[in-house]
C-alpha cells in the first residue's frame, strides 16, 4: 500500500490491522527494516501515533534519508532531507505531520481491473472513516464485443457479482412479485447446489421486489451494433458500521446492544416522527436493515438516487441526536422478543448458544446476545434496574464517531459525495474514549469443557456429527487465509476426500468444513473451526468410525508436505473470480465494505476478505496442528436422544447431555494410520483458460431470439454485448404432464432430484470450486436445469449433468437412504409456520397441488422400481425449452440443445399435453382455514396470511396492484409492526398465481401474545382505513408514488443474471413479453387515481377473501375446537384420493398436540366453537371446500 505526498514522495505500508497495528517498511524518504529501530503505528480510532520513543535509524535508499525530530500523540513531525545522487544535500527541506497526512492523502483502494466505479477514502474531523464510491458507469452504455478484448482491453470489461439465479418460476407456480421462490423447489433447497445467497439480517418491512428493470431499448431488432444509451438510474446505498456489538452487553442486561440497534431508528431530534425515515425510504423504492454481531453493529439503507442526499441526512441524525423515547422501549422490547421467538427453533442459533457455554466465566462469547422480554424487561425489573437509563449510557459510551466506518455508493462524483458526507456526518459526536478491546481474551475455552461429547436434540429431523475446535484469532493473517485453505482442502468433496469415502459407505450425505466468518465464529477472541457431517441412519450408527476417518484424513495432511500448487490453484480461482466479479445490489455491497473497513487496511477494503496474497507455510501449519483430538469437542444431533438428554440450555431450552471422551479414545485419534482411500485432490479440470470475449456470428437483437424450433424443442439465444464478461447462462426446462399426476409422481420427482444431486456431488464438485454453478429444480410441470459460470467450461458441466440424467440409476441401499432423507425434508418443511401457511393458501386456490403432507402420506410405499419406471416414463416424452445467453456464439448455443436432445433420446410431447396449471375462483364471502402447527410442543409461532383474489389479469391489472402495494408498504409495517407490535415479520405483496392476480398481507406473531383472530381483525381494520384514505389521496402524492415505482422498474441491471432471470421468466411462463417492464412503465404512467380506486375497491371490498392461519394451539390466546382430518381427504398408498368424513371434534385446550407430533401427515383444523363446525365460512376439509368451484381458464399476463 502506498501513500503519495503532494510533493511526490511515497511511503509504503504493509502488515496492517486495526487491532494489531501497522509497520512502515519502505519509503522513498527512508528504509526501515526489522534489523533497525522501526516505527510501529497503531490505529485504533484512526488516530495515528508513534509507538516508539526513540528516533528511527537513518538508512539511505535512493539518496533519501529522514529522521524524527519530535513526537506527539497525534502530531508526530518528521523532518526529511532530500539527498542528491552524488551525496550532496539538496536545499529542499520540509515537515509533515502524520495526522495531516492521513487526512489529506487518500490511499488507493485495490479493485478489480473491470470495476469502473471510483473509490476514495476520507477521514472526517470527528474520526469517522469513510469510503466513497462513485458509480457513474451504466451497463446501458454497454460496448459491443468488437470494442473489447478480455486480455488486451480489460478496461472495457465490466464487473459482475455471481447472480442469484432465482428459483425457477413455472407457468403455474405462485409467482409473487416480492419473491420468486417456488414452494416445490424450497423443499429440497437446504442441501442442493444453488446460486442463491441469503441473509438473515433484520428486515424493516416487506420483502424487496426482485424483478428489476432490464435493458430498455427502442432500437429495431437485427442491428448488429446497438447505439449507446443514456445512463440508466441505479439505487444509491449507504451503510454505517459501529465497532461495537453484543460483546459489550452488560452482564445484567443481556441483549442490550441488539435492543439499542432497534431503538436508534425510533426518530431523531431533527426528524422526530418515528416513521419518517421508513416512509421516505419506502416511498422512494428503497429498503433499510440493521444487524448486531459480536463486535459490530451495522445499519444500511438503499433508495432511489434522486432522494439519496435527503435520506443521508435522516440516516445521520440517528447517530447525531437520536430520540430513543422512553415510551418506545416497551414496544421495541416486544419487537426484539418477537425476533427471538421467530429464531428460537433455529438449530443453528440453538447450537451457537450452546457453544458459548464452553467459554470461561465472564468471557463475552458466553453471553445471551439476542435479548428477549426476559432479559430486557422481567429480569432487570426484578433487580431494580432502569433499562432505559442504562440504554442511554450504553449509547453514549459506544456509539461514538471514532468507532464508526461509513460506506456509500451513488451516481454522483466523488467530490459531491465527499461534500455531502462532510456536511452531514461530521456532527456525530466523538467521546474520545478508547475502543472496545477483546484481543487479550484469546484463552477463552474452559479446559474442563473440552474433550467432551455432546448429544443434542435438534428441532429438525436430522442426524448430524460435528467436531469443533477453538483456534486463535486469524484476522491478522488475512493475507494468508489459513482457515480458508484448510476448509477448502478438508471440505473437498472429490475423489480421495472424507465425503467421497462416506458416500461410498453410504454413511454421509453432505460435509461442511471451516468457519463461516460470522462474528460469533470468528472474532478478535478467536475462531471456531468445525467439521460437520450430515449422516445417514447407518452413518449415525457408525459415528465413532466416522470420527476416526476424519482424524485419519487430518493425519494424512500432516504427513504430506503442504502443497504450494494447491494454494496457487485456490489463489488463481479467487483472482479470476475477483477480476470478473459481477456487481451486487449496492445495499449489499456497502454493507460488506463497511464491515470490512472495521478489519482491513484501506487498500484491502474490497479484497481483504476474498483474495489470497501470500503463501506462508508456517501460519497454515500452525492452524493445522491445532486440529488435535485432545483440543476438540464432539457434537451429535439426533431426535433419537430425546429420552436421554435431560439438561436444557437456559435461553433456547435446547435439550442436551454431555459426557467425557475417554483418554484411550482420544489417544487412538491422535495419530491414526490413514487408510489408502484418502488422498489429496487432483488438479481442477474445470478452471477456465479461455476468457476472451467472442464475436457475434449472427445479427444481434435486444431480446432473445429463437434459433432452433421443432415439435420437441424451442431454443432461445441472446449474445451478451452489455456486460462483456466471459460468462454465460444455459437454462433448460424439460416439461412433462407426468409430474403432477399424483403425489406419488411428485415424490418420485423429489427422489430423482435428490439422487441426481448425490450422484453429481463428486463429479461436479470441481466445477463449483472453479466458480461455476448448477441447479436442478423440480416443479409441477417438469424439471429445470440451470448452469452458470465461465463459458469456457460451462458445456463440460452441462454435459456432466445431462449424462447423469440420461443413465440414471441407483442402488437399492442408496434409494432407501435418500428416501428417508426426503421424508425428513418434508417433515422439516411443515414445521415452519410461514411455509406451511403459504403452501395451504396455494393448495386452496390451485386446481391440483400436492403438498408435503400429501407426499408424506405416500412416500413409504414408493420403491426403487417405482422410481426407475417413473424416470423412464418421464424421459420418454418431453417438450424442451431453453435459453442460452452470455458469451456464446449462436453455434455454441445450439450445441447445448443438440447435446440434450441426443443424450435423452426422447420423443416430442403433443401440444395438447403440455402441463398448464389452473386456478380456482374463490367463492364470494370471507373464508378462513385455521390449522394447528406442527412445531415443537412449546413453539408459539403463528403465521397469518390474508389473501385477496382478483380475476385473470393483464399487464394493467398487475400494475394497478403494484401501485396499491407500493401505497400500503410503509403504512403496513408502521401500523402493524411498529405501533401495534403484532409481530416481527410483517409484509404486504402482490401475487401472480398462474396469471391470477392477488394481494397478500402476512403477519408472523406469537400465540402467547395475540390470537390469530385478533391479528386478522387488525389486518382488516388496517386495510379498511387505508383503502378509505386512498379516496382522499392528493394527486401530487399519487404522481409521486407512480414516479417512484416507475424509477424502480427503470433501475439498471447490476449483472447479467438479472437480465437472464427476466428473460427466463417470460420463457418459463410462455408469455415471451421480453419488454414487459417498458410496457408496465407505460401502464403506470397512464394510470389515474380514479382507476386505481375502482380497482382496489373491487378487489378488497368484493367478497373473495381467504384467510389462512396456522396456530400453535398452546398459546393462551388461542381458544376453539380441533377437527382432526386429512388435507385433501385420505391419500392412499397408490396416490388415489377419497373424501374423508368429518371426524369428531376435540377441545383445543386438550393434550392432542402431543399426539400430533406422532403423525405429521394429518392436519388438525381449528374452528372458534362447535357451532362453526357446520359454518361454510370455516374450512375444515380442503377437498370439500374446492368441490364445485369454478376453474379459471389458462391465463397469461400479456398486453
Amino acid at each position: 500500500m502506498q501513500y503519495v505526498f503532494r510533493s511526490g514522495e511515497t511511503i509504503e505500508i504493509l502488515s496492517y490491522n486495526h487491532i494489531f497495528g501497522v509497520k512502515i517498511l519502505r519509503s522513498n524518504l527512508c528504509n526501515v527494516t526489522k534489523s533497525q529501530s522501526f516505527i510501529s503505528i497503531f490505529d485504533t480510532a484512526w488516530n495515528w501515533k508513534v509507538n516508539r520513543t526513540d528516533c528511527f535509524s537513518v538508512a539511505r535508499t535512493r539518496g533519501f534519508h529522514c529522521h524524527c525530530v519530535s513526537k506527539g500523540h497525534n502530531n508526530t513531525n518528521i523532518e526529511y532531507l532530500r539527498m542528491g545522487t552524488d551525496g550532496n544535500r539538496l536545499p529542499e527541506k520540509g515537515f509533515f505531520t502524520l495526522r495531516n497526512y492521513v487526512q489529506t492523502c487518500n490511499p488507493v483502494v485495490d479493485k478489480s481491473p473491470n470495476d469502473k466505479k471510483e473509490y476514495r477514502v476520507v477521514t472526517l474531523e470527528n474520526k469517522i472513516r469513510v469510503l466513497l464510491i462513485s458509480d457513474l458507469h451504466s451497463y446501458s452504455q454497454a460496448t459491443t464485443s468488437s470494442d473489447v478484448d478480455s486480455d488486451e482491453k480489460q478496461k472495457e470489461e465490466e464487473p459482475c457479482e455471481v447472480s442469484s439465479a432465482e428459483d425457477d418460476v413455472d407457468s403455474g407456480e405462485d409467482y409473487d412479485m416480492a419473491s420468486e421462490s417456488g414452494e416445490d423447489e424450497e423443499l429440497l433447497d437446504s442441501e442442493e447446489s444453488d446460486f442463491d445467497e441469503g441473509s438473515n439480517d433484520e428486515k424493516s418491512g416487506s420483502e424487496e421486489e426482485t424483478e428489476e428493470e432490464g435493458s430498455e431499448s427502442d432500437e429495431a431488432e437485427g442491428s448488429l451494433h446497438k447505439p449507446k444509451k443514456p445512463i440508466a438510474k441505479k439505487m444509491s446505498a449507504a451503510a454505517l458500521a459501529v465497532g461495537v456489538g453484543s460483546f459489550a452487553d452488560p452482564p445484567d442486561i443481556p441483549g442490550l446492544a441488539h435492543f439499542l440497534e432497534h431503538m436508534v431508528f425510533m426518530g431523531s431530534e431533527k426528524y422526530p416522527d418515528e416513521s419518517s425515515f421508513d416512509a421516505l425510504i419506502k416511498s422512494r423504492g428503497g429498503s433499510d436493515n440493521a444487524s448486531t454481531d459480536c463486535e459490530t453493529t451495522v445499519f444500511q439503507f438503499e433508495i432511489l438516487h434522486d432522494s439519496f442526499e435527503e435520506a443521508l441526512d435522516h440516516f445521520a441524525q440517528f447517530f447525531i441526536k437520536p430520540l430513543m423515547k422512553r415510551n418506545a422501549t416497551d414496544r421495541e422490547v416486544q419487537a426484539v422478543n418477537s425476533e427471538f421467538q421467530g429464531n428460537k427453533n433455529s438449530d443453528e442459533s440453538r447450537s451457537e448458544q450452546l457453544l458459548g457455554t464452553w467459554t470461561k466465566a465472564g468471557h463475552p462469547l458466553g453471553k445471551f446476545m439476542w435479548g428477549n422480554e426476559e432479559s430486557l424487561k422481567i429480569m432487570p425489573a426484578a433487580q431494580g434496574i432502569d433499562v432505559y437509563s442504562r440504554l442511554r449510557e450504553f449509547h453514549s459510551r459506544w456509539y461514538s464517531a471514532q468507532y464508526m466506518t461509513l460506506c456509500l455508493q451513488s451516481q454522483e462524483s466523488l467530490d459531491t459525495l465527499e461534500s455531502w458526507v462532510t456536511k452531514i456526518f461530521s456532527a456525530i459526536p466523538n467521546n474520545g474514549l478508547p475502543p472496545p478491546f477483546y484481543s487479550n481474551l484469546q484463552d477463552r475455552i474452559d479446559s474442563e469443557k473440552i474433550r467432551k461429547i455432546y448429544k443434542i436434540v435438534p428441532v429438525k429431523q436430522v442426524h448430524q456429527l460435528e467436531i469443533v475446535w477453538s483456534l486463535p484469532c486469524q484476522l491478522q493473517n488475512y493475507r494468508v487465509k489459513p482457515l480458508h485453505y484448510l476448509s477448502w482442502i478438508i471440505g473437498h468433496e472429490g475423489k480421495g476426500s472424507i465425503l467421497s469415502y462416506l458416500k461410498q459407505k453410504l454413511w454421509g450425505l453432505s460435509l461442511y468444513c471451516g468457519n463461516d466468518e460470522s462474528g460469533f465464529e470468528h472474532n478478535t477472541t478467536g475462531a471456531f473451526f468445525t467439521i460437520q457431517v450430515t449422516l445417514t441412519e447407518e452413518g449415525h450408527r457408525n459415528a465413532q468410525e466416522i470420527i476416526v476417518l476424519i482424524f485419519e484424513y487430518l493425519e494424512m495432511l500432516r504427513r504430506e508436505s503442504l502443497k504450494l500448487w494447491i494454494y496457487r490453484e485456490i489463489e488463481s480461482i479467487e483472482d479470476m473470480k475477483f477480476r470478473f466479479r459481477e456487481q451486487v445490489d449496492p445495499i449489499d455491497y456497502v454493507e460488506r465494505l463497511a464491515e470490512n473497513m472495521q478489519i482491513y487496511p484501506p487498500e484491502h477494503f474490497i479484497t481483504g476478505d476474498s483474495l489470497y496474497f501470500e503463501y506462508n507455510e508456517q501460519i497454515i501449519r500452525d492452524c493445522m496442528d491445532s486440529l488435535r483430538a485432545d483440543k476438540m469437542n464432539v457434537l451429535l444431533f439426533s431426535k433419537l436422544y430425546q429420552d436421554s438428554c435431560q439438561q436444557k440450555e437456559k435461553w433456547f431450552g435446547t435439550p442436551y447431555s454431555v459426557n467425557d471422551l475417554s483418554e484411550s479414545l482420544i489417544e487412538s485419534w491422535m495419530h491414526p494410520e490413514p487408510r489408502p482411500e484418502l488422498h489429496l485432490p487432483a488438479p481442477n479440470r474445470f478452471i477456465a483458460t479461455d476468457i476472451h470475449i467472442k464475436e457475434p456470428d449472427m445479427e444481434l437483437c435486444c431480446f432473445p431470439q429463437v434459433i432452433k424450433e421443432s415439435s420437441l424443442m424451442k431454443l432461445w439465444y441472446k449474445k451478451d454485448t452489455k456486460f462483456n464478461v466471459p460468462k454465460g447462462y444455459a437454462f433448460f426446462r424439460l416439461a412433462s404432464p407426468l409430474m403432477n399426476e399424483s403425489p406419488v409422481s411428485m415424490v418420485c420427482l423429489d427422489l430423482l432430484l435428490k439422487i441426481l444431486d448425490y450422484n453429481l456431488n463428486e463429479a461436479a464438485y470441481d466445477a463449483l470450486t472453479a466458480d461455476l454453478s448448477y441447479a436442478i429444480r423440480g416443479h409441477q410441470s417438469g424439471i429445470t436445469i440451470k448452469v452458470h459460470g465461465y463459458n469456457d467450461k460451462l458445456p463440460l458441466l452441462f454435459e456432466t449433468i445431462v449424462d447423469q440424467i440420461a443413465v440414471f440409476d441407483c442402488s437399492i441401499q442408496l434409494f432407501e437412504i435418500l428416501k428417508m432423507q426426503v421424508q425428513r425434508l418434508y417433515n422439516n418443511f411443515v414445521i415452519k409456520p410461514e411455509k406451511l401457511c403459504r403452501e395451504l393458501r396455494l393448495q386452496l386456490i390451485e386446481h391440483l397441488r400436492w403438498t408435503p403432507l400429501n407426499k408424506l402420506a405416500v412416500i413409504k410405499g414408493i420403491t426403487r422400481e417405482t422410481l426407475l419406471n417413473f424416470v423412464l416414463k418421464f424421459k420418454c416424452m418431453l417438450y424442451i425449452e431453453g435459453l442460452v445467453q452470455g458469451n456464446f456464439t449462436c453455434k455454441e448455443a445450439c450445441a447445448f440443445g443438440q447435446l440434450l436432445q441426443e443424450k435423452l433420446g426422447c420423443n416430442p410431447l403433443l401440444p395438447e399435453m403440455y402441463p398448464e396449471l389452473r386456478i380456482m375462483q374463490l367463492p364470494e364471502g370471507q373464508h378462513t382455514c385455521t390449522v394447528q402447527s406442527f412445531g415443537e410442543h412449546n413453539d408459539n409461532n403463528t403465521a397469518v396470511i390474508c389473501y385477496y383474489q382478483d380475476k385473470p389479469g393483464d399487464n394493467k391489472t398487475i400494475c394497478m396492484m403494484d401501485v396499491f402495494n407500493e401505497y400500503l408498504e410503509e403504512p403496513c409495517f408502521n401500523q402493524l409492526r411498529t405501533k401495534e407490535q403484532l409481530g416481527y415479520e410483517i409484509y404486504n405483496q402482490t401475487t401472480n398465481t398462474s396469471g391470477i392476480v392477488g394481494f397478500v398481507v402476512f403477519v408472523g406473531t406469537q400465540a402467547n401474545k395475540y390470537s390469530a383472530a385478533h391479528v386478522t381483525e387488525r389486518i382488516d381494520a388496517f386495510l379498511s382505513k387505508y383503502v378509505s384514505q386512498l379516496k382522499q389521496f392528493p394527486l401530487k402524492d399519487f404522481d409521486k408514488l407512480k414516479r417512484s415505482l416507475i424509477m424502480q422498474k427503470r433501475i439498471d441491471d447490476n449483472h447479467m443474471g438479472e437480465e437472464v432471470d427476466r428473460n427466463w421468466y417470460e420463457i418459463a411462463n410462455r408469455t415471451y413479453l421480453f419488454d414487459r417492464l417498458q410496457k408496465e412503465v407505460k401502464c403506470i404512467e397512464e394510470l389515474s387515481l380514479q382507476e386505481l380506486l375502482s380497482y382496489v375497491h373491487g378487489v378488497i371490498s368484493d367478497k373473495k377473501k381467504l384467510t389462512v392461519k396456522q396456530v400453535i394451539g398452546r398459546g393462551p390466546w388461542e381458544v376453539g375446537v380441533v377437527i382432526p382430518g386429512q388435507l385433501n381427504g385420505v391419500i392412499n398408498n397408490d396416490g388415489s384420493r377419497k373424501l374423508s368424513s368429518v371426524p369428531p371434534v376435540t377441545d383445543l385446550s386438550s393434550d392432542i398436540v402431543d399426539d400430533l407430533q406422532k403423525d405429521k401427515r394429518t392436519l388438525k383444523y381449528v374452528v372458534p366453537n362447535m357451532a362453526a363446525v357446520q359454518d361454510s365460512a370455516f374450512i375444515t376439509d380442503v377437498t370439500r371446500f374446492k368441490n364445485g368451484l369454478y376453474i379459471f381458464p389458462i391465463t397469461k399476463l400479456l398486453h
